[in-house]
């Protein structure tokens, strides 16, 4: 029996055409299917970050609806994280004289506009000691202006005697805070 050459360049052609599928067409399915399969991924992985963007937006709305930038301002002035203790001592002596107290006396605990302070339980303390004499108005009127600053002024120690003629002398000892948590932690980095 013999075969046409017909047949054969037709069996030849066919385990070429086999032969060329299996080694170059089935790969190229392969990685047709895992660029189909990554850009699935990746489609689901970019609508998880679009709801995360959309909660963080949200959050941020919510955040910037209630708390106003006056707040926010009173909030970083009532805690800062950093304090010139000679622009404390100028605002005590404001307040005495706005109390209606002639004379007042306003030293830094050793803190001076370099400060580090020293470290509590709150942050950072300064302390300032006050004295004047006034009368037991002047001295109410001080006390609520004290409150209505802008510090976080805490009264460590107060003192009050009578004097002659109706005033009072007063000695006040008064600490306030910074917060900082980064600073802190920055130095500890740096040691």
């Amino acid at each position: 029996m013999m075969f046409s050459n017909g047949i054969i360049t037709q069996v030849g052609t066919t385990v070429v055409a086999v032969a060329i599928m299996i080694t170059y067409v089935q790969p190229k399915f392969a990685e047709i299917g895992e660029v189909q399969d990554n850009i699935a991924t990746y489609k689901e992985e970019r609508e998880k970050i679009k709801d995360v963007n959309d909660q963080l937006a949200a959050l941020i709305s919510k955040k910037n609806n209630n708390v106003s930038l006056d707040d926010e301002k009173r909030l970083f002035a009532y805690l800062p994280e950093k304090l010139d203790s000679v622009s404390i001592q100028r605002d005590l002596t404001l307040i005495t004289e706005e109390a209606g107290i002639e004379f007042a006396t306003a030293i830094s605990d050793g803190a001076s506009v370099n400060s580090e302070g020293k470290k509590s339980e709150f942050g950072l303390s300064y302390g300032f000691k006050l004295n004047f004499e006034s009368s037991y108005a002047q001295l109410k009127e001080f006390l609520i202006l004290l409150e209505q600053n802008d510090y976080p002024l805490f009264i460590k120690d107060l003192s009050v005697k009578p004097l002659e003629g109706g005033f009072l002398t007063t000695d006040i000892e008064i600490e306030t805070y910074t917060y900082n948590e980064f600073a802190e932690s920055d130095e500890e980095d740096g040691e």
